[in-house]
């Protein structure tokens, strides 16, 4: 089990780019999760149309209690993940309520098998695509509750680096076959097959948030976080401080000054929260030369 402490880096309000789901988006998910279609409360929700949410939650933790196959509790992982992002918009004990729910969740099993976390993984991906025709949305839907399952558990840390592995294979055009995290100089290869004047000329200031919110909340996961023994000792590699760190910061300062001066030509408060999010969750972390290095204990490495 993983110890409590908050893996996500300083948050940086982005009023122009925020996490939504709407009560339809979340119902038309469940629907497509066919390994839970024989539950009362899945009958429920395909009966309703506006169904109780705090229903909707205790009826799937009252779930938990039951033996349940991989693909039951990979699609209850699902669930999880929009109850919690569809609660923000409630009260505070529906909001509980929904982050006990995932906790509970990510911890019905802690098996750390690369097969369930690549399995587990890419299930989730696939059904949470569904939830929006804008990927980006998507993205930053997940990118919202994924620290929540990256503290709960070693498993929820495990799919949670895959899932962030994925954003940043997707964003870059990178075919990835299992979705395994394997270590820092893998993903920075993707961030840096795409070149600053490109992010700056074609890129949306929103896909720029996704890109790099994923690549911080990775380096303070896996790099800046010296809780991953379990992980180490289970086989996986990658939570070593990677080599290149200098050319890792020179990349991301020349993408935050380049940022700062298109849009303070702009005017854009977005893009310069966007530059400040740079300095505070990379750059910031990427300064502690030294910090957290540990040496990888042998074990199988994932191939891509």
């Amino acid at each position: 089990m993983s110890d409590k402490i908050m893996t996500e880096v300083p948050q940086t309000h982005l009023p122009e780019i925020k996490a939504e789901l709407k009560y339809e988006q979340f119902r038309n998910v469940i629907l497509r999760l066919k390994p839970l279609e024989h539950l009362d409360i899945y009958q429920e929700v395909q009966s309703e149309e506006n169904l109780d949410k705090h229903k909707i939650c205790e009826s799937f933790r009252n779930v938990l209690k039951s033996d349940l196959s991989l693909e039951e509790i990979t699609s209850l992982y699902t669930v999880s993940l929009l109850m919690l992002l569809l609660s923000e918009s409630q009260d505070d004990c529906q909001c509980h309520r929904s982050l006990e729910f995932l906790n509970e969740c990510f911890n019905y099993t802690d098996t750390l098998k690369p097969t369930m976390i690549h399995y587990a993984t890419e299930s989730m991906l696939e059904s949470c695509k569904t939830v929006s025709g804008d990927e980006e949305q998507y993205f930053v839907n997940i990118l919202e509750v994924i620290p929540h399952a990256m503290v709960s558990s070693e498993t929820g840390k495990m799919i949670s680096l895959g899932l962030l592995r994925a954003f940043i294979a997707d964003l870059t055009n990178t075919k990835i076959i299992l979705h395994i995290y394997r270590n820092i100089p893998e993903v920075w290869q993707m961030v840096k097959s795409i070149t600053v004047d490109s992010i700056l000329e074609v890129w949306s200031l929103r896909r720029s948030y996704i890109l790099i919110k994923s690549f911080a909340l990775l380096i303070t996961a896996a790099t800046f976080n010296p809780n991953n023994l379990s992980l180490r000792q289970a086989g996986y590699r990658g939570f070593e401080k990677p080599l290149n760190i200098t050319e890792m910061t020179d990349w991301f300062k020349n993408l935050k000054d380049k940022l700062d001066e298109k849009h303070k030509i702009t005017k854009s408060k977005v893009g310069q929260t966007l530059v400040r999010y740079i300095d505070s969750n990379i750059l910031s972390l990427l300064s502690k030369n030294g910090t957290n290095e540990v040496t990888s204990n042998g074990g199988t490495e994932t191939a891509a």
